[in-house]
Parts: C-alpha cells; sequence; structure tokens
C-alpha cells in the first residue's frame, strides 16, 4: 500500500494502525507493506508486527526517481516532469498562488471551480459572514472532492492567515436545517458552504 500526503496537518493518530487492520481483514494471511509519502515531519510509527514492513519517505526523497524514470524521456515528458517536480517542491505554500505563477489563466477562460471557492474563503475570512457557493452541475461527489482540496490549500496557509480559521462544510437540507443560501442549493438541497470560526480549524 501506499498513502501519499500533501499536508502533515491531515496525519491522525492511530490512521496508520488503521491500514494495516483494514488490509488484513481484506487480504488475511498476506504481508503488507506500506509506504507513507508526506512532506518531512515527525511521528510515532506503528508498532512492528508479523509480515508487516512500514517505511516514511518524504516527497524529496522520490525526486531521483522521478528523474531516473522520466529525466530522459520525450521533449513532453521532460516538461512534465519539471512541472511535477516544482509542483512537489512548493508543497507547503500557497497552492492559489503556486497555480497563478506557472499555470495561469487565460482571459477568455472562467475561473476555475477551486479559484471561485478560494475567493468565497477570502471573503469569509475577512467579514466573517457564511457564504455558500453556487454550481448548479455539481453533485454530492464533486462537492466532496472540492470541499476536501479546498480545506488542503486552507491548512497551508501560514498560521497567521485568516484563512486558517475558515471551514468548507457542505450544507443538506435533509440534514443541516435552515434554508439553502444559492440557487443550485435550493434546486438540489445540498450546497458547499463556508463559514469562519473563533478558532484555526486545522
Amino acid at each position: 500500500m501506499i498513502e501519499l500526503k500533501t499536508e502533515t496537518s491531515s496525519h491522525r493518530r492511530g490512521q496508520l494502525t488503521s491500514y494495516f487492520a483494514l488490509a488484513g481483514h481484506h487480504h488475511p494471511g498476506l504481508s503488507v507493506d506500506l509506504t507513507y509519502l508526506t512532506p518531512p515531519f515527525t511521528f510515532t510509527p506503528p508498532a512492528g508486527q508479523d509480515d508487516i514492513r512500514f517505511a516514511h519517505v518524504t516527497w524529496a526523497q522520490i525526486f531521483p526517481l522521478l528523474r531516473e524514470v522520466w529525466g530522459n524521456g520525450t521533449d513532453t515528458e521532460r516538461q512534465v516532469l519539471t512541472m511535477l517536480l516544482q509542483a512537489l517542491e512548493s508543497i507547503g505554500s500557497n497552492w492559489s498562488d503556486w497555480r497563478a505563477q506557472r499555470v495561469g489563466t487565460p482571459k477568455d477562460e472562467p475561473p476555475a471551480i477551486e479559484d471561485i471557492a478560494m475567493a468565497l474563503a477570502e471573503a469569509t475570512a475577512h467579514d466573517g459572514r457564511q457564504r455558500a457557493m453556487n454550481h448548479p452541475t455539481a453533485d454530492l461527489d464533486l462537492l466532496q472532492r472540492l470541499r476536501m482540496t479546498l480545506r488542503e490549500a486552507i491548512c497551508v496557509e501560514p498560521e497567521q492567515s485568516p484563512l486558517r480559521y475558515v471551514t468548507p462544510w457542505l450544507w443538506n437540507a435533509a440534514t443541516s436545517g435552515g434554508i439553502a443560501l444559492s440557487p443550485s442549493g435550493r434546486d438540489v438541497g445540498f450546497e458547499l458552504r463556508l463559514s469562519r470560526y473563533r478558532k484555526p480549524v486545522c
């Protein structure tokens, strides 16, 4: 198994042990190898057990492997490798800034959904007003992925950033109570919301 993380704040106590338990449940009798690929940080590794091997690897440690596999490839492969290495080296920096500097947004192209959601989060961070994202074509799976992407981007902001106090969450008419804040929320019964709290959320 390989577990990838781009932010250390998403590491949870007992998380790795639960992976071994899950693997043992679904594949009884087999040995289990788990590679934990993360930014540099310190944690307590899972206790040693028979038929279990564990390795903690940082993103920087796989750079030589990436260069070895794709460094002598086609022009396109080398270009992709360069962008991948730049992205991996930027882990821990502001995602929106990295994307704007290296990818850019053509003037005739509408803003990406992630950029719209981040703009709403920034507005909520400054004035404290709860907001909802209007996305008529979104389904629950898409909004859940967007919520996780947005949370990861918020959690790598500097500790003093007001964004660290904003939480993206899913409002559902069937379970959350209240009324929708967006037209799409009124139509489908769920929406992505941004709320500011008194304490940092990550």
